[in-house]
């Protein structure tokens, strides 16, 4: 059983998902005090939670299980992945995830002290932009498990895996994937359906 964590109920395929190329853990010792300042705008004001999208029984999480779409609130928890998205038109930037080499958005797992990984996220933007802009909310996906299987490495019964924006263009290395094509690679991904969500005001 893969431990993904939400593909396409608009379809999408439920390829698994690993951590990325960047290992958990905090932002180098100059940036610290960024990252404290920058928490409280990580997060939009508001609290009031859109599902734009469900699906029950998806084939990569254990049975009974069920996937959502969550967008227009404050990073829920448990959060067990951040990733950062990074656009410039169409084209999203991408890096290759630490296990398979396949091209994802830059991500990092979250630390049982980082519960909506607000740190983490923007320790991540640091690293990968230089930047000390805080990364905008965009929404997340949301694993619901009422009895997960041994090899389902998230908590539960709820996960979520949340995707936050940047303007700030990255200085590492890359590529940058187009997503409206129509045989993009991306539309395998489960926080695909979030990119409709994601245009900065």
């Amino acid at each position: 059983m893969a431990q993904g964590h939400g593909a396409g109920a608009f379809p999408a395929s439920g390829a698994p998902v690993g951590s990325g190329v960047f290992s958990e853990g905090g932002a180098t010792p100059a940036a610290a005090s960024s990252i404290d300042v920058g928490l409280s705008t990580a997060a939009p004001a508001t609290t009031a939670e859109r599902i734009v999208g469900e699906q029950f029984a998806p084939s990569w999480l254990p049975a009974g299980s069920r996937v959502q779409w969550i967008a227009g609130a404050a990073p829920p928890s448990p959060m067990g992945l951040v990733r950062l998205l990074i656009r410039d038109g169409d084209r999203v930037f991408c890096v290759p995830r630490e296990r398979s080499g396949a091209l994802d958005l830059p991500t990092r797992r979250v630390s049982e002290a980082d519960p909506a990984g607000l740190k983490a996220v923007l320790a991540l933007g640091i690293e990968v932009t230089g930047s000390t802009e805080p990364p905008r909310w965009v929404g997340a996906v949301r694993n619901i498990v009422p009895a997960p299987s041994g090899d389902y490495g998230w908590p539960a019964p709820v996960a979520h895996f949340g995707v936050w924006q940047m303007q700030s263009m990255p200085h590492i290395d890359g590529q940058w994937l187009d997503a409206g094509e129509e045989t993009s690679s991306l539309k395998e991904r489960h926080w695909f359906p979030l990119l409709a969500l994601d245009r900065l005001p």
